[in-house]
């Protein structure tokens, strides 16, 4: 499976560690296992990755950061009783930097709906003060060994500390502590670009997580074939074709593919990009099917805006989304599909007949 989301109904610490080495990664109350995101206006591959802590070491510059923290600040490890006014605020701050989905509030980016004592992952905070002031906090799940980074946030006037480094680096000093074997800071995104949350590829004894579920060192990275060099050598194929036969196109980009894990009495788009065709009077998609390998060309409407609001109420859209010309602005249904083949050749007759 491409996407996959699954609300747990338990987690134990066993079954937390599981899970993160089979590429799972919490969101809220729920983790998933999502094999590429649109980001920066592009296709990119989810790459999971984590250090290793045996024998784990600091490089010289993280050294020096945690050095002159650890003298101009305080900071304390600490489980996580309540979401409080300086964490949201902290919250509020640094929202805007993410891309697209934009969650309203911290209660609900870490536990959903659910009060923190009836939350099932076992989650600890780092906060860090100037004073009495709260400058920094970052959030961690824990398991029997390993040790998995949720969020990190800081105070944009302290920006020249490196406080989203330090909160990162004393949550590894934790899990060294603790006796962790592994500790995972998520994912990083892989592009025709480069990498989106490149910072973590500075760790030390560093892995990642092949597309067969094998852990590898981050050396063999880039001598792997990703998601997205496919959905590239596709949309090249299609372009091509398309502009073989003159025909007018849009190409666009797909965030809301996750859509239709939620709502499976309507048939959404779930691949990350498609092609916009306007004919005979109606909207037509065209669009590569990873999975079954196959291009499919239908006609699509909006989804119902007041559903569409009524499952994303607590989460916004970022304005650098609605500024740009690539992504698809609303999820799109398909209201009947023409024709499905291995074949694109097939598919644009079919195309030239409308």
């Amino acid at each position: 499976m491409l996407v996959e989301i699954h609300q747990p109904e338990t987690m134990s610490p066993a079954r937390l560690d599981k899970l993160l080495a089979e590429g799972w990664f919490r969101n809220s109350s729920r983790v998933s296992r999502i094999q590429y995101l649109c980001m920066n206006e592009a296709v990119g591959s989810v790459i999971n990755i984590r250090a290793r802590l045996r024998d784990y070491s600091f490089s010289k510059g993280f050294r020096k950061i945690l050095a002159q923290n650890n003298t101009r600040f305080t900071h304390i490890i600490r489980k996580i009783t309540a979401v409080d006014h300086p964490k949201e605020r902290l919250y509020q701050l640094q929202k805007h930097k993410f891309e697209i989905f934009v969650i309203d509030n911290l209660q609900v980016f870490l536990y959903d709906y659910l009060k923190a004592e009836d939350c099932l992952f076992d989650t600890y905070e780092v906060c860090v003060y100037d004073g009495e002031k709260l400058v920094a906090v970052s959030f961690f799940d824990v398991g029997n060994y390993s040790l998995a980074s949720i969020l990190g946030l800081y105070d944009p006037d302290y920006q020249k500390y490196s406080l989203g480094t330090y909160t990162l680096l004393l949550e590894i000093e934790f899990a060294q502590k603790h006796g962790f074997k592994f500790y995972y800071p998520g994912y990083v995104v892989l592009g025709e670009n480069g990498y989106s949350f490149a910072y973590k590829l500075r760790l030390a004894n560093l892995q990642f997580r092949d597309s067969e579920g094998k852990w590898c060192p981050i050396s063999e990275i880039e001598k792997h074939r990703w998601i997205h060099q496919v959905f590239e050598e596709k949309r090249q194929e299609i372009e091509v074709s398309l502009r073989a036969h003159q025909l007018d196109y849009q190409y666009s980009l797909n965030p809301y593919f996750a859509v239709a894990q939620f709502i499976p009495f309507e048939q959404c788009l779930s691949m990350p990009f498609f092609f916009k065709l306007y004919l005979a009077g109606k909207y037509w998609v065209l669009e590569y099917l990873m999975m079954t390998q196959t291009y499919r060309l239908g006609a699509v409407s909006t989804l119902d805006e007041n559903f569409f609001e009524m499952i994303t109420e607590s989460t916004k859209l970022s304005e650098d989304f609605y500024q740009s010309k690539l992504y698809e602005q609303k999820p799109l249904k398909y209201d009947e599909i023409l024709v499905e083949s291995d074949s694109l050749p097939t598919i644009l007759e079919k195309i030239v007949l409308l």
